[in-house]
């Protein structure tokens, strides 16, 4: 039915320029996000969609997000896009859909607590229901209260949340707790619950405006996290988008010349018996000038010999 006041068409409107602005904070350009987000009354809370007729994926917001302050929906937006690079890689890993989507949820949330600490509270405080704080999806939200959840999960809630006396975080190993869950789920005392983020038949990996903003997110992340994150680095072993996720900008330059350093070695025992200090050899290696001007003067292949460097002295090396 029509709406004859247009309260409707406003709110909407209102609702898409939220959500736009949002998005802009991740260096979304306002075209991309035509393309990449779409506000739906329909929608609950938040999913993937895919159209196969157009080959476009879109997240769909709905109202209960647009309702938030922008930087909440920016978190819920960096939520989405991290869950979109991982959903297949450790969805192919792991077989219950259920749980493997809600163990993303959880490790998702806390790296991203980590970088955002005082937004992340505000968008849980907000956005999570009053009665799934007693549901295993309490487990995603930073805000919960683990008294009001079973021994079982109140001691999982604590082991992901709670900072140790320095400040620091508990290790959260992601396949540990998918089995810890697992096992929950046999004993009977998981309960019943709804994921938070849901995906409709989107393929293994996103679109090309999708891959590019996942990498702005996992870079902010790493910025924000100077010392990296081990939790980030274990997400990123099942991401389907090549971006690094937590790891400090000096982490991946001692990677990048650890990596020189070990090319350069291999390529020295590769190359270690083109060093000989031979001038004329039966085969061309490293030609010196007059090498070359024979061998296009036809003199070469007439005598069967090259006239090479001496490169013993110099070295092989591989890497700039």
């Amino acid at each position: 039915m029509a709406d004859p006041s247009g309260q409707g068409t406003i709110a909407n409107a209102i609702a898409q320029r939220k959500i736009e602005r949002a998005l802009m904070r991740l260096e979304v350009t306002f075209a991309e996000c035509a393309s990449i987000v779409v506000y739906d009354v329909d929608e609950q809370t938040a999913s993937w969609r895919y159209d196969p007729r157009g080959g476009k994926e879109a997240i769909h917001i709905g109202p209960a997000v647009a309702a938030l302050d922008v930087p909440s929906i920016e978190m819920v937006m960096r939520h989405e896009l991290l869950h979109r690079s991982m959903y297949h890689g450790f969805g192919e890993d792991y077989a219950h859909h259920e749980l493997a989507n809600l163990t993303l949820d959880v490790c998702i949330n806390r790296l991203l607590f980590e970088a955002y600490p005082d937004p992340m509270r505000s968008m849980s405080t907000a956005l999570y229901p009053t009665e799934s704080k007693k549901t295993p999806v309490a487990l995603a939200d930073c805000s919960a209260d683990p008294a009001g959840l079973t021994p079982e999960l109140g001691e999982i809630w604590l082991r992901i949340w709670q900072r140790n006396s320095d400040g620091s975080f508990a290790q959260l190993r992601v396949p540990s707790l998918y089995f810890r869950l697992v096992k929950l789920l046999e004993g009977g005392t998981l309960g019943r619950f709804r994921p938070f983020c849901k995906f409709h038949d989107v393929p293994k990996v996103p679109g090309e405006v999708p891959r590019r903003v996942i990498g702005a997110v996992a870079a902010e992340i790493n910025r924000r996290l100077p010392r990296g994150s081990d939790l980030g680095r274990q997400l990123s072993d099942y991401s389907v988008v090549p971006a690094s996720i937590g790891t400090s900008d000096v982490e991946a330059f001692l990677q990048r010349t650890r990596a020189r350093r070990l090319a350069t070695t291999t390529a020295s025992k590769i190359l270690a018996p083109l060093t000989r200090e031979i001038r004329v050899q039966p085969y061309p290696a490293f030609p010196t000038r007059l090498g070359l001007v024979y061998m296009l003067c036809g003199i070469t292949d007439a005598l069967g010999l090259y006239w090479n460097r001496e490169i013993a002295n110099s070295g092989a090396r591989l890497g700039a």
